[in-house]
């Protein structure tokens, strides 16, 4: 099974708020239930594994602790911490810590550069916890796609492609190889997270420093495929098969 995105069900325009919560939750527990009625099928990866590994904080305190760099973070409600943090750092960027919308480019809302007008306009926070991290220039930021151990990798300009480069950029995909320590971390980090497959975000600073931003579980890779002509579905189908041929091996052994 390649579990890549479940979408959120359909449903009809004159029900109440309160009803479409109510369908909105049994139709993720009926797909979910089905979903495990297939509890010996390899999955890359299973829908729980890639919930859990989904937490943005989890990630950051396991990449800071198998050495990865990690950028000075700071989630909060609270708007006098992310003011405190504001002036200690000098140059914040803020996000939140789920996506608004499936799409890569489906209307969210962007990593943007926090100004220092926002810091009058941060009452909402108390309704809604964001993530603030000091800023890392950039002379490249990265997309890895992880396929089961491989990192097939892209690699953006960083002077054109912006604070978001999801939604501000100039610049054309070109390939990246990581350096053999980065890769080794990377994978003691996907493993602990429980991923097979995987989309990386990482910086590489103008000195060099590779510094870890996030992993998202079933992020976009296709346009590393058409633009590089990255094999990457040709790495998911291989590791499908290998997990498939695992599988049967170990039914056979039983």
């Amino acid at each position: 099974m390649w579990l890549w995105r479940l979408w959120p069900a359909r449903l009809d325009e004159r029900l109440t708020d309160e009803h479409r919560d109510a369908a909105r939750r049994e139709s993720f527990a009926a797909l979910r239930g089905l979903l495990d009625l297939l509890p010996r099928v390899p999955w890359i990866d299973a829908l729980d594994v890639g919930r859990a590994a989904d937490d943005k904080a989890r990630q950051l305190r396991l990449a800071c602790d198998l050495g990865l760099a990690i950028p000075p973070t700071l989630i909060t409600a609270d708007p006098a911490a992310a003011r405190e943090f504001f002036v200690a750092h000098g140059q914040v960027v803020a996000k939140l810590q789920t996506p608004l919308r499936q799409s890569m480019h489906g209307g969210g809302l962007p990593t943007r550069l926090l100004r220092r007008d926002d810091l009058d306009a941060l009452a909402g926070l108390r309704h809604c916890p964001m993530i603030f991290q000091r800023y890392v220039p950039k002379a490249m930021e990265l997309r890895i796609a992880w396929i089961d151990g491989q990192a097939l990798v892209g690699a953006l300009d960083g002077a054109a492609c912006g604070v978001d480069w999801r939604y501000e950029c100039s610049a054309s995909w070109q390939p990246h190889s990581l350096p053999e320590p980065v890769h080794r971390r990377l994978a003691a980090l996907m493993a602990r997270l429980g991923l097979r497959q995987g989309a990386i975000d990482m910086i590489v600073t103008p000195s060099g420093e590779y510094v870890f931003l996030e992993v998202n579980p079933t992020g976009e890779w296709m346009m590393l495929e058409k633009e590089l002509g990255l094999p990457i579905s040709d790495a998911l189908a291989a590791a499908l098969l290998r997990l498939a041929n695992e599988s049967q091996r170990e039914a056979s052994e039983r």
